[in-house]
């Protein structure tokens, strides 16, 4: 695991640093953490740095500067950004900002312990999944970051993967979906997407990558898109 902690403090930077390392060396797990007194010198490291960093530590102060959270986002999508400060106003603006965590400052006593945890539990949530597909004597596993959207057409239901291949099983959508996470929408009575390959929506259908178009019922169409719009906010 990469980290990068960004803080002009050299306090609050040492016991940033000192703390992550501790706790994550208590739970027998390794990473690479670097730090940073200010903008100008995460932005020469990122410059030459061939390697994306998985997570970003960033004062509340600069997160909130567009420019540098759009520039950071657009470079490093996969990239989690933790913050830290006071406490602030608005605590809808760091979801909106796409914080996967928020510290205060300054770091009270089990902080660290507290973030290593949380780390651990959301990085076994984000652990590939995979659907099972069966077919008379086959079967097909799909990670779920390969399904583009699945149709259903009576019992058998067909998975559409952004590089072309369909695999079919015999399934009910239903099922599919209890089994499913997060990133899929249910827009049809015979169509789950994918939410991570959604380029746009109209009245009609989500628009997904490669120009493909998934119908929207009339039923489901609120609600639908209102589940894209928050998912869409809950990554930043």
């Amino acid at each position: 695991m990469n980290v990068l902690i960004c803080e002009p403090s050299l306090y609050q930077l040492d016991a940033l640093y000192s703390g992550l390392i501790n706790a994550l060396t208590s739970r027998g797990r390794e990473a690479l953490v670097f730090r940073f007194s200010g903008e100008q010198a995460l932005e020469e490291y990122l410059a030459v740095s061939p390697d994306p960093p998985d997570i970003i530590f960033l004062p509340l102060q600069l997160a909130q500067l567009h420019t540098l959270r759009a520039s950071l986002k657009s470079r490093y999508p996969e990239t989690r950004l933790v913050l830290t400060g006071a406490p602030p106003d608005d605590i809808e603006e760091l979801f909106a900002m796409g914080a996967l965590y928020f510290l205060y400052k300054p770091l009270r006593e089990g902080s660290m312990n507290r973030f290593a945890s949380f780390l651990s539990s959301n990085a076994q949530e984000k652990a590939e999944r995979h659907l099972l597909l069966k077919e008379k004597q086959q079967q097909t596993v799909i990670p779920y970051s390969k399904i583009l959207y699945i149709a259903s057409d009576k019992r058998k239901i067909s998975v559409h993967q952004p590089n072309g291949v369909c695999s079919e099983g015999y399934r009910k959508l239903d099922d599919a979906q209890e089994e499913l996470d997060g990133r899929f929408v249910r827009c049809h009575q015979s169509f789950l997407v994918n939410m991570d390959y959604i380029r746009g929506i109209t009245e009609e259908g989500f628009q997904l990558v490669g120009d493909i178009s998934v119908p929207i019922s009339q039923k489901r169409y609120w609600a639908s898109k209102r589940q894209y719009v928050e998912y869409i906010k809950s990554r930043g």
